[in-house]
């Protein structure tokens, strides 16, 4: 049984920025500093990112019960497509074939025609990133 999926949302694989996303609705700018404040930057919105509300619906009710006056932008502003926010920025896979050869790369495009197998692998201990002065790059740290 699978217990924890960790997804990087380091702005490595996902770019997530909540006053991008802001933007696009047109907000005069304290309306959307205050959003920021009431929905991303709050303690019930790491909250959610925990798992403790069951879905998003229900933080926006909360929300909007807390600051009525922002009610309506909370509803739209939460109501949209999730996925939409995420702007996927480079994923790596690699996939193997019934003769035992494996190719690799970034992934681009996918599309699943019927069922789509994956493993994921839950490792123990900690994972972070350390800056290698040889190569320029921020490498994993186990």
């Amino acid at each position: 049984m699978i217990k924890n999926i960790v997804f990087d949302l380091g702005k490595v694989l996902i770019d997530f920025s909540p006053l991008q996303y802001l933007e696009r609705f047109k907000f005069e700018q304290d309306v959307k500093l205050e959003l920021l404040k009431i929905i991303f930057e709050s303690k019930d919105w790491n909250e959610y990112d925990r798992g403790v509300y069951e879905n998003i619906a229900e933080l926006a009710q909360k929300l909007s019960e807390q600051y009525p006056r922002y009610e309506k932008e909370i509803k739209l502003v939460m109501s949209n497509d999730w996925v939409k926010i995420l702007k996927v920025k480079q994923v790596h896979m690699s996939a193997g074939n019934d003769k035992g050869e494996v190719f690799g790369g970034h992934l681009n495009r996918a599309v699943v025609s019927a069922t789509c197998e994956m493993i994921i692998n839950i490792i123990d201990g900690k994972v972070d990133r350390k800056y290698d002065e040889n190569i320029g790059l921020n490498l994993f740290e186990f």
